[in-house]
């Protein structure tokens, strides 16, 4: 009977003759759409078994295994299925089995199952695989399984793959061609393999298209572990059972298609991953990185699959929806942040960005490198936007400062960009992008001229948009508008008749960059700039760079050149500024063809997002060198270990780094789920609200990060090789990136964040006695496991107030009262609640002191000026006199009963002594020429006064002697302590020679160490800056 089955078989050309000679009705499992999948639609009859063929794809042997030998020689054997067999229940699904041997006595037994595939409306299947080892033969080591179907259409017209489209996520689109740089790991169309590793991926699929049939088929890796083991990398054969994840691609066979998957992930035949001498150069080179598993019965070895295949009328049509089906497949789910946590991720950004504008050597800067585990600013230069991004940060401080009327904001931000407008513009007229602080001259900078990033269009629009928009926010500056326009007509002049504008300019104004798929970076500037002015030379530039881009670049997804690290690479950043460029030209024109060419570039960007989680080994450690003085050291990864890699990106071809851009186009998909098309808008929605929360977590919300400030973010890092490791440093561009993401929309209308911050904290003068009829309306806020110094900040830097109260168990309790503007005193060190206007302090708050009130105050520059005025005085109101100096206001105003006292706004200022580097304290004193004592002073300028104490780490000589100094007469200098900090007494001080006492709050552990009791007084005695800390005297 047995021998009967077998000859019918062999004559039989359909499995299901198989069935009907058992008996059996012809078996068949349910596909997504309700539609039956027959059991001889999926496999085949062979020699020796049974095989696959799927809607015309095919394997005869599916079961292939690659066997490593001792000497790490290998070679691939396989076998056809031993039997085929419906599951428990008919409709959902087959099980087939093989057993594969050997040729060295070693055996596998290998079991796969197949079921529909989900959410597909046409022809496709799951395929999960279990191997269990049976049998170790005596001189094999190693082994790696694989699964494949080959296309029955030949690679016809050159045997190579250009004679197909593919798309696999961050790495390969179209049809390979022109893909740059060449190294990359799709570049080369001859190649016989492009396997890629898993974690390379956004989400793990390869995708063919046909051109002439318009037939796609999709393979994609479902339900993936993809773990592995620290510092795992290297080109050598690795043999690990904790290799979890897998690799995809395609093969040329000969001519012959095929789409596989192989596990562990092997990668090739060109690879990232680095030699032994540290290369990457697979240009020229047939290149492998082999990964194992051990022949062992214990290992671990399964591994689940989908594939189907669709017919799609155009390339475009086929990447969209295979991501569509990959994103809602997997239905990614990053942890949700409330509106509340979306509150905290603002504060704390905005809170980093003001900790971090400095002045260095004199100059206001944002640094361009910190550290995250101290704070600690590695590179002191600061580059403009880009990576740098300095002038977007200050206009992020700037709009929060009129939120909050932060004067400590607002003084920061005026400062950085009134430096960029009166120091970095070139008579090309084109902006110097990037300075390092001149250490030799204090309050200068060496301008890089490297051709690397002088002149790039990105960086200088992106800096010159950032003064622009701060602008926006304080028109006063009418030289920061002058500033923007000038590079706007240099741009304008350099537009061809077709749009472009080149890439990048030497010092002179020539184009020496000729990447012709950037032209539509500068439209956002453009389109403020037509907003700003009403001049239709600017609407008419951004109108026709829009139509530039629309045919060389968006045309045939030649997004390139945006990254100025990787110019003229295939890029994430191209696409998103595409993206921006159109929804702008929407706004501006209301024509709907803006928004396809921004959906277009939204899907594009999208697909080099991971959605799903490459868990990352937390004892990997990672070799960092520094850029300054190229030391090596070990840190820990670059990347959180105990969070998700969902949101992270992919930044270019030729690498497989991420970061998190994407925060930055937050609001961009939420403003396509509002106006896009009908069917994508759904989409566009999910994708807004994942990478909301996804890109959040990076931050250091909970405190496991171990960062000093929570706003900190590692800057890039490699989720393949030497997985977590990467750039362990914040720049600026990320929290401004952080920052745009969450308030773009707010800014056009919609609120992404339920309540941008709206309620200010502001001081109010006459800090005396308990408020009169108004004890109930005191309240607090509770900071939760905060340190006392950090309370002391959140308070004071906040909230500008200095009524705190620390609890035992780390909580932080800030005292307010609600804006109480009527009848009553205020108690000492509360604060005044109010709904600000969403308006800047002017200038014209100071009223115009008579010119004898001017005081000299050195040749120092314009940002220098307002600096040392704002910190030393407090007072918005300066000038510059000629090339020659710096004057400050005195303005004396009438007041009360008790005589003459400083305007507030004013403030007071005035100069004994000069300015030494290395002086404890600085030679700025409170003038009180008609009597009013310095406790009268102090309390008419809003301070909160702690009279007779200055907190000083030095003993009561010392301090004494650099009085004396300073032209100070102490007659009774004594030492206490408060809280075990030595406190310096001075009863009397003689100050240009009347009776008066300095007024100082707080303590000082250590130089400056604490904002808290310097934000006040502004008499900041820190070591080796000549005119202070100006910009952050907690530094």
């Amino acid at each position: 009977m047995a021998s009967s089955r077998m000859m019918l078989a062999l004559q039989c050309l359909l499995l299901t003759c198989l069935f009907v000679a058992q008996g059996k009705k012809s078996s068949y499992m349910i596909l997504a759409d309700g539609s039956p999948l027959q059991l001889n639609q999926l496999f085949r009859t062979v020699a020796n078994g049974y095989g696959i063929s799927f809607d015309g794809w095919n394997e005869d042997t599916p079961c292939q295994l690659q066997v490593v030998k001792a000497n790490h020689t290998f070679y691939w054997t396989s076998a056809a299925y031993d039997t085929v067999q419906e599951l428990t229940d008919p409709a959902a699904g087959f099980e087939a089995e093989c057993t594969v041997s050997s040729v060295g006595g070693s055996e596998f037994h290998l079991k796969d199952v197949f079921r529909p595939a989900a959410r597909i409306s046409t022809n496709g299947f799951k395929f999960s695989r279990s191997i269990t080892v049976l049998k170790k033969g005596p001189y094999e080591v190693a082994f790696s399984s694989r699964f494949s179907l080959a296309d029955p259409a030949h690679l016809q017209a050159t045997g190579a793959f250009v004679d197909r489209e593919f798309f696999m996520p961050g790495v390969w689109y179209l049809d390979g061609r022109g893909m740059s740089p060449n190294e990359a790991i799709a570049a080369d169309v001859g190649s016989s393999a492009v396997l890629v590793r898993e974690d390379r991926l956004p989400y793990p699929l390869v995708l063919t298209r046909n051109p002439e049939s318009n037939k796609v088929a999709v393979l994609s890796h479902e339900h993936r572990d993809g773990s592995t083991f620290a510092n795992e990398g290297g080109t050598e054969t690795i043999i690990d059972g904790r290799m979890q994840f897998g690799s995809i691609g395609a093969l040329n066979a000969a001519g012959m298609l095929k789409l596989q998957f192989q596990f562990p992930g092997s990668e090739g035949d060109r690879t990232y991953v680095k030699d032994a001498n540290g290369s990457t150069d697979c240009e020229d080179q047939n290149c492998w990185a082999y990964r194992h598993h051990p022949i062992d019965i214990n290992v671990i070895h399964n591994y689940s699959l989908q594939f189907y295949t669709k017919q799609e009328p155009t390339y475009e049509d086929a990447m969209r929806n295979a991501w569509l089906h990959a994103y809602y497949t997997s239905k990614p789910q990053a942890p949700t942040l409330s509106p509340a946590d979306l509150q905290q991720v603002y504060r704390d950004s905005i809170d980093l960005l003001s900790n971090m504008a400095e002045f260095w050597n004199g100059v206001p800067s944002m640094p361009f490198s910190v550290r995250l585990d101290d704070g600690v600013a590695e590179d002191h230069s600061s580059q403009m936007g880009f990576i740098g991004s300095a002038t977007p940060a200050a206009a992020l401080l700037l709009r929060d400062a009129a939120n909050t009327k932060s004067t400590r904001n607002y003084q920061k931000a005026v400062a950085i960009i009134d430096f960029w407008v009166e120091k970095s513009m070139t008579d090309s007229p084109q902006p110097q992008t990037w300075f390092d602080p001149d250490f030799d001259k204090m309050g200068d900078v060496l301008w890089r001229r490297g051709p690397l990033y002088h002149g790039h269009i990105r960086i200088a629009c992106e800096g010159v948009l950032g003064i622009l928009r701060a602008w926006q926010i304080h028109p006063q500056r009418k030289s920061w508008l002058d500033y923007a326009r000038k590079y706007g007509d240099f741009l304008v002049s350099k537009q061809d008749p077709a749009g472009d504008f080149g890439s990048q300019f030497d010092e002179q104004g020539n184009i020496v960059g000729r990447i012709k798929t950037v032209a539509h970076i500068p439209i956002p500037l453009l389109v403020a700039l037509y907003h700003a002015t009403g001049l239709q030379r600017y609407k008419e530039a951004a109108i026709l760079a829009g139509e530039y881009t629309t045919e060389h670049v968006s045309k045939n997804m030649r997004y390139l050149g945006g990254t100025c690290d990787n110019p003229d690479v295939l890029d994430r950043e191209t696409a998103v500024y595409a993206m921006h460029a159109f929804l702008e030209l929407y706004d501006l024109t209301r024509n709907a063809r803006w928004i396809g060419y921004a959906e277009d570039a939204a899907f594009f960007s999208a697909t080099w997002t991971y959605i799903w989680d490459v868990p990352i080994p937390a004892d990997s450690k990672c070799e960092y060198v520094n850029p300054i003085n190229g030391s090596v050291t070990l840190e820990a990864v670059a990347y959180p270990p105990n969070r998700t890699t969902l949101g992270a990106a992919l930044i270019a071809l030729g690498h497989s780094h991420v970061d998190n851009f994407m925060a930055k186009t937050v609001g961009h998909y939420h403003k396509l789920s509002e106006i896009g098309s009908e069917p994508w808008r759904p989409f566009f929605a999910s994708f807004s609200a994942f990478l909301r929360s996804a890109t959040k977590q990076v931050l250091d919300w909970d405190g496991s990060l171990g960062y000093l400030y929570p706003g900190l973010i590692g800057e890039a890092a490699s989720l393949a090789d030497n997985r977590g490791c990467g750039v362990r440093r914040w720049l600026p561009w990320l929290t401004v990136n952080m920052l745009e993401g969450i308030v773009w929309n707010y800014e056009k209308g919609n609120i992404i964040l339920d309540e941008v911050p709206s309620y200010a904290y502001v001081r109010t003068s006459g800090l005396c006695a308990n408020p009169t009829g108004h004890e109930n309306q005191f309240h607090a806020q509770t900071i939760p496991a905060v340190s006392e110094h950090e309370c002391q900040m959140r308070c004071n830097d906040i909230y500008n107030c200095f009524a705190y109260q620390y609890e035992s168990k780390g909580n932080c309790s800030t005292h307010t009262q609600l804006g109480l503007a009527g009848s009553g005193t205020w108690a000492e060190g509360l604060c005044n609640m109010r709904i600000p206007e969403r308006r800047i302090y002017e200038e014209q708050a100071c009223a115009t002191p008579p010119e004898a009130s001017w005081k000299m105050m050195g040749n120092v520059s314009s940002p220098v000026c307002a600096a040392m005025c704002d910190a030393i005085a407090n007072c918005a109101l300066y000038m510059v006199h000629g090339d020659t100096g710096c004057l400050l206001a005195i303005n004396e105003i009438a007041a009360d009963t008790n005589g003459p006292i400083w305007e507030v706004k004013g403030r007071m200022c005035s100069q004994k002594g000069s300015i030494d580097d290395n002086s404890f304290i600085r030679n700025w004193r409170l003038s009180s020429p008609h009597g009013a004592s310095c406790d009268e002073v102090c309390r008419s300028a809003g301070f909160t006064c702690r009279p007779d104490a200055f907190s000083t780490n030095r003993t009561a000589k010392q301090a004494k002697s650099f009085f004396a100094a300073a032209g100070i007469n102490c007659s009774v200098v004594r030492e206490t302590s408060s809280r075990g900090t030595p406190l310096v007494h001075m009863d009397d001080l003689d100050i240009d020679g009347r009776n008066a006492r300095l007024c100082q709050y707080g303590k000082e552990a250590s130089g400056c160490s604490h904002a808290a009791e310097l934000t006040q007084h502004r008499l900041c005695p820190c070591h080796g800056a000549a005119y202070g800390s100006v910009l952050d005297s907690s530094r």
